[in-house]
């Protein structure tokens, strides 16, 4: 139906509307649904690599093989320290607080 409007007012109006191959329409729908999914996952992965209960061994892990992120993990006494640099512009990577560094405080 939507299809036969669409002709409809390309005639009207002069413009040419191809017909899609069915099989190419199954094709860019499944391609859409992989790239949705992978989207996804990534989202997902991120969000894991950033909290620091979830991923403090998926970044350990990661460091052990030479796979740096784009984060600087930072002692929190080291807090007051981090912040003026952030003022000075001083920051390449985000901040993230090394929890570890709470410990017996």
């Amino acid at each position: 139906m939507f299809a036969d409007a669409l002709r409809m007012l390309g005639k009207r109006y002069g413009v040419e509307v191809e017909n899609e191959d069915p099989r190419a329409a199954r094709v860019r729908s499944e391609k859409e649904a992989i790239y949705h999914a992978n989207d996804v996952a990534r989202a997902f992965f991120h969000r894991m690599l950033l909290d620091p209960r979830e991923g403090a061994a998926a970044l350990a892990y990661c460091t052990e093989r030479g796979i740096t992120s784009d984060i600087e993990l930072i002692a929190m006494d080291k807090i007051n320290e981090g912040y003026e640099r952030m003022l000075k512009s001083d920051v390449k990577y985000r901040f993230v607080i090394d929890m570890a560094t709470l410990k017996g405080k």
